[in-house]
């Protein structure tokens, strides 16, 4: 079975890839919890070679983190050499969750970017910011989320944020290593 792109770095949560013959920038943001300063400028700087058409982030298996960790990630999508409506495009998908859904969110709310996949996995604003609380009496440790986290700044009672092209994978295109997603993210006109 060949392995799709997006399941090839699973230990790394922050990496690129150069498709469609050098124009398109793939990146994998795929957990909220490192800063996201260095990865940003490299985006960027990327984005701005002359031959890349398409920005490509892919957000797939972000399940969260830090809400406070992607600024700098959106400022560099909020730019202008990569802010162009056909040009950004956002791939999520439901396992998009906590902070990687409230960075869809972000997307969704202050970007042209077109998202492709499937919805996220969560609501754009939900309880957040996990604190750590030891239960002893049953020798565990848990995370606990104690805040409810608005993240637009204001009320958006949509269940998900659903893709303006939706697109799904099903176990014949898991198990052949094709990725229909990432095809049509490409290929969007």
């Amino acid at each position: 079975m060949r392995t799709p792109l997006w399941l090839r770095n699973p230990n790394r949560t922050q990496w690129f890839a150069t498709l469609d013959r050098g124009r398109a920038v793939y990146a994998v943001y795929s957990h909220a919890t490192e800063p996201t300063g260095m990865f940003a400028a490299s985006l960027l700087a990327r984005a701005r070679m002359p031959k890349v058409r398409r920005v490509i982030v892919d957000v797939r298996l972000n399940g969260g983190g830090d809400n406070t960790s992607y600024s700098p990630l959106i400022e560099a999508l909020r730019n202008r050499a990569v802010n162009r409506r056909g040009r950004l495009v956002l791939v999520a998908g439901r396992v998009t969750f906590s902070a990687g859904g409230n960075f869809v969110a972000e997307v969704d709310a202050f970007t042209r970017a077109r998202i492709v996949g499937e919805a996220a996995g969560g609501s754009p604003h939900n309880y957040g910011d996990s604190e750590l609380v030891e239960l002893e009496a049953l020798g565990w440790t848990v995370y606990v989320p104690p805040q409810y986290v608005e993240v637009l700044g204001r009320p958006d009672e949509r269940v998900a944020i659903g893709p303006d092209v939706p697109v799904q994978i099903g176990a014949a295109d898991h198990f052949a290593g094709r990725d229909p997603v990432l095809a049509r993210a490409i290929a969007l006109r």
